[in-house]
C-alpha cells in the first residue's frame, strides 16, 4: 500500500452516493468540487455579509462596540448599508473559495507523497524504526491517530498554498469591497468631499482606485492581505479535517458502544461538519485578525487618499502599520467578526459536503 492511500481524503473524506438527487453531466465531473464549492460560497457570504461590514467599520472607525455600530449604519444609511460593498465578495469570495477548494484538493495528495517520502528517508538515515522491513507509512497503519498526526502538517500546508494563490485574486475585490464598506464613514470627515463625486457602483470604485492610484492600488495592504489568507488556508483546513475525523470517530464508537441510542450516522455526520467548520472557523480567524486589522487600517489610509484626490486635496502620507505583538485595540470587531465566520463556515461546508454527496 504508497502512502498516498494512507491519507486522509482532502475536506470531504469518503463519499457515498447512495441517493443522488441529481447526476452531473460528464463534461463538468473534473470541475465537481469548484462547482459545489461556488454554490455553497454563494448563500454562505451573503448571509454573513452584514457582519463583515460591521467588523469592517469597527477596524477602521472608533464605534464603543458592534451595536453602536449597527444603529449607526442603519440610521445614516438604512439596511441596505449593512450590504454595501457585496457584489465583489459575491464574485470574488465565491470564486476563491471554489478555486481555494479546487487547489487544496489537487495539491494535498501530492503534498502527502513528499511529505511521507521525506520522512522515510529520514527515518532511514537515523534507523529511527527496530525493525527495517517498516517504514515510516507502513507504521503508520498501525494506528489511525498517527493518520491524523500527520494529516495536520499536510493539510496545513496544503492549505497555505492554496491560501497563497487566491489572494492573488482575492486582493482586488476585497479591496473595492472595504472601499464601498467604509466609502461614507471615511468621506463624512471631510466637508470638502463633493458627495455628487464619490462613486456608488463597483465598476466607479474600481475607475476610482485606478485613476488616483494606477493599477497596482488595487492591491493595496497585499502583503498583510497574502499572510493573512495564507496562514488562516493552513490552519483552517488542517482544524477542519482533524475535528471532523475526531468527532466522527467518536460518534462511531458510541453508536458501537450504545447500539440503542437513537443516533443515526447521518445525525452525527452532519453535526461533526458542523462542529468542524464552526471551530476551523472560529481558531484560524482569531489567529489572523490582528493581520486583517492592519491591512483595514492601511487600506483605509489609501481610500482616505484617493477621496483627497477626488476634491483636488493633497494627498497624505501613509505609514504602514508595524508589526508588533497583538493589543487589544486590534481586535475590535472580533466579535461580529467570529460570528460570521462560524454561521458562513457552518453553512458553506454543511451545504458543499451535502451538495459533494447527492449529486452524482
Amino acid at each position: 500500500m504508497t502512502s498516498k492511500q494512507k491519507q486522509l481524503p482532502a475536506i470531504t473524506g469518503e463519499i457515498n452516493h447512495e441517493t443522488p438527487i441529481f447526476h452531473l453531466p460528464e463534461s463538468f465531473q473534473p470541475w465537481k468540487p469548484a462547482i459545489m464549492s461556488y454554490s455553497a460560497s454563494m448563500v454562505s457570504t451573503t448571509v454573513g455579509f452584514p457582519l463583515d461590514s460591521l467588523k469592517t467599520r469597527m477596524q477602521t472607525h472608533d464605534f464603543e462596540n458592534s451595536f453602536q455600530c449597527l444603529k449607526y449604519t442603519i440610521h445614516n444609511e438604512g439596511i441596505l448599508g449593512l450590504f454595501r460593498g457585496i457584489s465583489a465578495p459575491l464574485i470574488s469570495t465565491s470564486f476563491a473559495k471554489s478555486l481555494g477548494v479546487a487547489i487544496y484538493t489537487k495539491v494535498k495528495p501530492t503534498i502527502g507523497e513528499v511529505y511521507f517520502d521525506t520522512l522515510d528517508t529520514f527515518n532511514s538515515k537515523v534507523n529511527i524504526t527496530s525493525d527495517p522491513t517498516k517504514t515510516a507509512t507502513s507504521i503508520l497503519e498501525d494506528d489511525s491517530t498517527n493518520i491524523l498526526i500527520h494529516n495536520v502538517p499536510i493539510s496545513f500546508a496544503s492549505g497555505l498554498i492554496a491560501g497563497g494563490c487566491i489572494s492573488l485574486w482575492g486582493c482586488p475585490f476585497e479591496f473595492t469591497k472595504i472601499f464601498s464598506q467604509i466609502l461614507i464613514l471615511v468621506s463624512n470627515n471631510s466637508n470638502k468631499i463633493d458627495k455628487n463625486l464619490i462613486p456608488k457602483s463597483m465598476s466607479q470604485v474600481i475607475r476610482q482606485i485606478i485613476k488616483s492610484e494606477g493599477y497596482k492600488g488595487l492591491y493595496s495592504g497585499y502583503s498583510y492581505h497574502i499572510i493573512r489568507d495564507s496562514v488562516s488556508s493552513g490552519l483552517f483546513y488542517a482544524i477542519y479535517e482533524t475535528v471532523k475525523f475526531n468527532s466522527r470517530n467518536f460518534s462511531n464508537e458510541l453508536r458501537e458502544a450504545y447500539p440503542n441510542l437513537a443516533l443515526s450516522k447521518h445525525v452525527t455526520d452532519v453535526l461533526s461538519i458542523a462542529c468542524a467548520g464552526a471551530l476551523s472557523g472560529m481558531l484560524s480567524w482569531i489567529s489572523v485578525f490582528p493581520i486583517d486589522t492592519m491591512k483595514s487600517q492601511y487600506q483605509r489610509d489609501v481610500i482616505n487618499n484617493i477621496l483627497r484626490s477626488i476634491s483636488n486635496e493633497k494627498k497624505l502620507e501613509i505609514v504602514k502599520p508595524e508589526w508588533k505583538f497583538p493589543t487589544r485595540k486590534m481586535y475590535r470587531g472580533l466579535g461580529p467578526s467570529l460570528f460570521r465566520s462560524i454561521t458562513t463556515t457552518v453553512i458553506f461546508f454543511s451545504m458543499f459536503e451535502y451538495l459533494m454527496s447527492n449529486i452524482v
